[in-house]
């Protein structure tokens, strides 16, 4: 784990996060007109079309990002430390999440410990179980 500078997008993650190995994300926090949510975990550099994804991900079309007091109730974290960590707050199973085909190549990747002033890095077996061991077991979303 290393701790930087409070971060709130992938370009400001970039400035701080110098030489670490293994492989960025970003995660989405998403919600339908229905109220259902999505935990959408990927590569920091990959270009996600919202107009795509819902097919994708079986939500109703119109996805749109969930509100800061949506995200601190469901997943305890403020914008900006959005991860897949977070979801040991969702004691009530209300998000799903799914993970970035691409970030499983990788040995390992790094993300925020629900704090944006830190990246710690974790190999993705292990995240696999984690969320598994928190009950969301990850599904595995191919975007090429």
């Amino acid at each position: 784990m290393v701790e930087h500078p409070r971060v709130f997008t992938v370009d400001e993650a970039r400035e701080q996060r110098g030489h670490l190995p293994g492989l960025f994300t970003k995660s989405l926090f998403l919600r339908d007109r229905k109220g259902a949510m999505w935990l959408v975990v990927c590569l920091d550099d990959r270009a996600v079309d919202l107009r795509d994804l819902p097919h994708k991900i079986g939500a109703k079309p119109r996805l749109s990002f969930g509100s800061a007091e949506r995200l601190m109730k469901f997943l305890g974290v403020t914008a900006g430390a959005v991860s897949p960590l977070a979801l040991i707050n969702d004691t009530g199973g209300k998000v799903r999440v799914y993970i970035d085909r691409a970030l499983l190549t990788g040995e390992v990747i790094n993300l925020h410990p629900l704090d944006n002033a830190k990246t710690v890095t974790i190999a993705h077996d292990d995240l696999l179980r984690f969320l598994d061991d928190v009950g969301h077991p990850a599904e595995v979303l191919d975007f090429d």
